[in-house]
């Protein structure tokens, strides 16, 4: 239990994927529950006893239904190898247990912390998954598996008060983490993601591969400075909040849309064709221009500047943000309110207006 609170602990706090930190955590848990089964109370013609539902359930509690069916898979692999004539009801219990354990996993049923209360009826509900016993062959409905069984119970409910209470421990500081991240790389006033934060994805996203390619697109609010010196930089930032909210609504979900300056935006796009990318700059501009009015001044408007490159194999973040800034200039020479593109390596972008 001790160390999969660990593992479970060390895998909240990578940058991976949701996914692959909960295939990971679940095939911990499926570790632990197999173990629990080479330490079994042995009983005869092949039943054993042990606590192995605590692991598969906690992993759905914990870890939902990717966790729960990776924990579970190895538990039946493990049950089954050991075989006898109790690997029937073995794994039977096992999957009641999982189902227990995804139904705590409910949203509507989870509370915002569990607390002792919890924890023990969390113990008591997944001892449930021993009802498979009742179907068991006669000779072991007997007063010892009875005096076993409540064991058992009593030993899911303290597992689940030391276990359980420990993993929302971690669980719990794990948030946090990624709370006070989300706060550090969090820009106060537009709620995009800022400079630092969008240097940490860049280079995420520079560590994958991507058939299409990845587009770099740099805008930059055109005349932005006079907005601030006419009507005060009260209302310069309810532009500014007015061109994110008009960006974010127009891009993919998978791209990153950040601040990275006064009034500078960057959008990263990854896994986009090129033709995608301007058509996906051309968007940016059109929207600004039409949505980025402060909400006590709609009168007043702006209009946006874009440079951008797409790149075959992404560089390092100085490189991309140059070959971006090197069009974005050219549109503003060319009179802003413009998208300048250029495809890295092959030139093969259209430019616009």
């Amino acid at each position: 239990m001790a160390l999969a609170t660990l593992a479970y602990s060390t895998l909240q706090r990578l940058g991976w994927e949701k996914w692959q930190r909960h295939v990971l955590a679940g095939a911990v848990f499926g570790l632990g529950a197999a173990l629990e089964m080479l330490q079994p109370t042995v009983l005869e013609q092949g039943f054993i006893l042990d606590n192995r539902s605590l692991f598969v359930a906690f992993a759905g509690v914990f870890l939902g239904p990717l966790g729960a069916a990776t924990a579970l898979s190895v538990g039946i692999v493990t049950r089954l190898a050991i075989g006898g004539a109790g690997a029937p009801f073995g794994v039977l219990t096992m999957v009641i247990a999982a189902a227990i354990g995804l139904i705590w996993s409910h949203p509507r049923l989870r509370p915002e912390r569990f607390r002792l209360v919890h924890h023990v009826a969390m113990g008591l509900t997944i001892s449930l998954s021993l009802v498979t016993l009742v179907f068991a062959p006669d000779p072991w409905l007997g007063g010892t598996i009875v005096q076993l069984v409540g064991t058992l119970v009593l030993a899911n409910v303290l597992g689940s008060l030391v276990f359980g209470a420990a993993l929302e421990s971690a669980r719990h500081r794990a948030r946090f983490e990624r709370s006070l991240y989300e706060t550090i790389e969090r820009d106060f006033l537009t709620g995009l993601t800022n400079r630092r934060g969008f240097t940490r994805l860049f280079g995420e996203t520079r560590r994958k591969s991507f058939r299409r390619g990845t587009a770099l697109l740099v805008t930059d609010l055109d005349h932005f400075k006079r907005i601030n010196d006419t009507y005060g930089h009260g209302l310069g930032d309810e532009v500014l909040v007015a061109a994110a909210q008009a960006m974010r609504s127009v891009v993919r979900a998978d791209d990153i849309v950040a601040r990275v300056g006064g009034e500078e935006f960057a959008v990263l796009m990854p896994d986009v064709a090129e033709a995608d990318a301007a058509r996906a700059a051309e968007r940016l501009r059109t929207v600004i221009e039409r949505e980025a009015r402060p909400r006590s001044r709609p009168d007043i408007g702006v209009t946006a500047s874009i440079g951008g490159a797409h790149f075959d194999d992404l560089p390092e973040l100085p490189e991309a943000f140059g070959a971006a800034d090197d069009r974005l200039y050219a549109a503003k020479n060319d009179g802003r309110n413009a998208i300048r593109l250029v495809a890295l390596p092959g030139a093969r972008l259209q430019t616009g207006t």
